[in-house]
């Protein structure tokens, strides 16, 4: 879902900017769950095509900026690659936001209403990240 959502509200801000999802534990070929294609479909979004991707060095030496979702995701892939700025994806909240920094647990196998929630979540993460890249590289 974060991918979609980050694409979409990049888009929307005329930011260039490229995503890809890749799990540190997700079973590589998966689709997205049922639950989470269908609170992206009622957000106008579409995860039918989506299949899970295993995080590996290829995605590792693409990447300029890895997002965890959890503070396991960061410490997985900070042990994989030290040296590329990782950081839990609520990390680039407001410090008085009570989730910055927190972390999103994956609602994965929950109800409709917990992907709704985590939906919410995302979208105020990625607002937050989408902001602060732009304040960094002077886009808007």
């Amino acid at each position: 879902m974060a991918e979609v959502i980050a694409r979409s509200a990049a888009l929307t801000r005329g930011q260039e900017l490229e995503f890809r999802s890749a799990g540190v534990f997700a079973p590589a070929g998966s689709p997205a769950s049922a639950a989470a294609q269908a609170v992206a479909a009622q957000h106008g979004l579409d995860l039918s095509d989506h299949r899970a991707t295993l995080l590996d060095r290829e995605a590792l030496e693409w990447a300029d900026l890895v997002l965890g979702m959890t503070h396991g995701h960061v410490d997985a892939v900070r042990r994989q690659a030290p040296d590329l700025p990782t950081v839990p994806i609520t990390g680039f909240l407001e410090t008085e936001n009570p989730r910055a920094g927190m972390g999103i647990e994956d609602p994965y196998g929950g109800t409709v209403e917990e992907y709704e929630r985590v939906w919410s979540e995302l979208v105020q993460a990625v607002e937050a990240m989408l902001e602060r890249l732009s304040g960094a590289t002077g886009s808007a």
